[in-house]
């Protein structure tokens, strides 16, 4: 997915539809998880983003988590920022009601349920009950507004975020909720990409690659003028690959 200076999102019309359409649904109970691929500067955020603002107002509720690339985030940490998000929109009481009894164990995942207590069980028991309680309080706020989880730079993800993850997209219960995320394919840690190939046909992959010349031209008239940008389009496509990012700065070194 490309974005020119203007906000004007260019190419990547299919993929586009096909994120979108998965996350509103094609009916009430439809659940799909969808990875999205590509290198980095290919448009793989500018994607989710334009899919989320296209959904119709009221359609859904969105949560968006961003891994973090270092030290220090605790675990589940893009999946933390989610359900933030979607707890803060459906509000406090729906969001407990939601949890029932499995309110204490979410506390460690979503904050606005409250303070996190000791939960008695041995550490490998409790995080397989984490697991499913996060997945089931997804499914129950989805049976009352389809929800959408964003997890995007899924190349930095630790091994409990891949964990729900792999849980969430190994459920089939029939409920109105999708879970997309967006990696980069070509310089993640081994052992993450390994775990993501091996979600294999329970997603739906999207893999973005370099804009086509015409595609070229479009998002060059969105930084350059047009005449310069027929003019350039070959070229710089040729140079870059049809590479988004690339193609915009050289145009605003060379132009």
């Amino acid at each position: 997915m490309a974005q020119g200076e203007t906000g004007i999102i260019v190419g990547r019309s299919g993929s586009l539809a096909a994120v979108g359409s998965a996350m509103i649904g094609r009916h009430p109970g439809d659940r799909s998880t969808v990875l999205i691929s590509g290198e980095a500067g290919i448009g793989k955020t500018s994607l989710l983003r334009a899919a989320v603002g296209a959904l119709p107002a009221g359609k859904a509720v969105v949560g968006w988590g961003t891994c973090w690339h270092g030290d220090g985030a605790p675990a589940f940490w893009p999946w933390m920022r989610a359900f933030g998000d979607i707890a803060r929109q459906v509000g406090p009481e729906p969001a407990a009601a939601a949890a029932g009894a499995d309110i204490e164990l979410l506390r460690v995942l979503v904050r606005e349920l409250g303070p996190a207590g000791e939960v008695p069980v041995d550490r490998d028991t409790r995080r397989l009950l984490l697991l499913e309680a996060a997945v089931r309080w997804m499914e129950n706020l989805a049976g009352r507004r389809r929800v959408v989880v964003v997890l995007d730079d899924l190349q930095w993800a630790d091994p409990s975020t891949l964990d729900l993850l792999d849980y969430a997209a190994g459920v089939h219960r029939p409920v109105g909720l999708t879970i997309v995320g967006s990696h980069r394919h070509d310089n993640g840690d081994p052992e993450v990409m390994e775990r993501l190939a091996s979600l294999g046909a329970r997603v739906e992959h999207i893999h973005l690659s370099g804009l086509s010349v015409a595609e070229t031209e479009e998002l060059l008239a969105t930084v350059i003028e047009a005449d310069q940008a027929r003019r350039m389009a070959g070229d710089l496509h040729r140079r870059t690959g049809g590479h988004p990012l690339f193609t915009k700065e050289l145009a605003r070194l060379t132009a």
